[in-house]
């Protein structure tokens, strides 16, 4: 949370706190966000409302159905296999963590053909 508090605000853009949801989990992301906000006006600072601002655009992609974990995908390894993109093994973990951070970047890409195009671009063994 301190380390949260300490970034510079230009750095807090939507992939940025997409990516912070996907590192802590949903629930725990918004509780750290909902924290930093409550602990902010102890600082003698400017971050109480920037933390404000951050809370209300951690339950905007919370709720964007934006893909943080594998699960969240719109196509599974085992579409990937059964398809026939990839092979059983490591792969399919490699590939799928792959499309979650291309969803990261652009939300717009969980869609079950787009991600079907990534996987065979990936070619990851």
């Amino acid at each position: 949370i301190d380390e949260m508090h300490r970034l510079p605000e230009e750095s807090w853009n939507d992939r940025a706190i997409r990516k912070i949801i996907a590192r802590l989990g949903r629930t725990f992301a918004q509780s750290a966000f909902d924290l930093c906000a409550a602990l902010a006006p102890l600082s003698h600072d400017s971050s109480a409302e920037l933390f404000r601002q951050l809370r209300i655009n951690v339950s905007a992609q919370l709720q964007s159905g934006a893909a943080f974990t594998r699960q969240d995908l719109a196509l599974s390894g085992g579409e990937l296999i059964q398809l026939g993109v990839i092979l059983p093994g490591p792969a399919v973990g490699k590939t799928l963590d792959a499309l979650v951070d291309a969803t990261l970047d652009d939300p717009r890409l969980n869609q079950r053909e787009t991600l079907l195009t990534i996987a065979k671009s990936l070619k990851l063994k």
